[in-house]
């Protein structure tokens, strides 16, 4: 993990892994709404859920509309309206979605992780125990506030 936060100390390692990670965000999106476009149209059921969709089509600025008709659809699409392929279509969508925030709470997390650590210089581990106040950095401790003392 060291090796993982001098590097991303460097200017240069710290904007291409940024540039990765907006690419972990954006690409894979693309690649499941293009998948997801071709997959359901295969189907009769599928090609009935776009004619839907294009008779109406989200509009710009009503979100609360826009969001009880995808809601509608994802129900009926879950239980069977457009046929068992779009559920399944549907239903890998879902699963893709959910490992896509997954890479993107690592990716980010780790780029964060890094950026707070090395804040300060040296990752915790180089260290002391209490590196942080040694360079007067860490907050000095109040008085206790547990208990009654006078």
């Amino acid at each position: 993990m060291n090796t993982i936060f001098e590097a991303l100390n460097d200017p240069t390692i710290h904007d291409w892994y940024l540039a990765f990670c907006f690419a972990v965000m954006v690409l894979p999106m693309i690649g499941i709404q293009w998948w997801y476009s071709t997959s359901i149209r295969k189907t009769q059921g599928g090609r009935r859920l776009m004619q839907r969709q294009g008779q109406r089509p989200p509009m710009p600025g009503v979100v609360q509309r826009n969001l009880v008709e995808a809601a509608a659809m994802a129900r009926d699409i879950a239980s069977g309206k457009y046929g068992k392929a779009a559920r399944t279509t549907q239903n890998r969508v879902y699963w893709m979605a959910g490992l896509w925030v997954l890479a993107n709470f690592v990716a980010f997390g780790l780029l964060l992780w890094a950026d707070e650590l090395n804040r300060y210089g040296k990752p915790p581990l180089y260290e002391g125990k209490n590196q942080y106040q040694d360079k007067g950095l860490a907050p000095t401790p109040g008085p206790a506030r547990h208990g009654g003392t006078k």
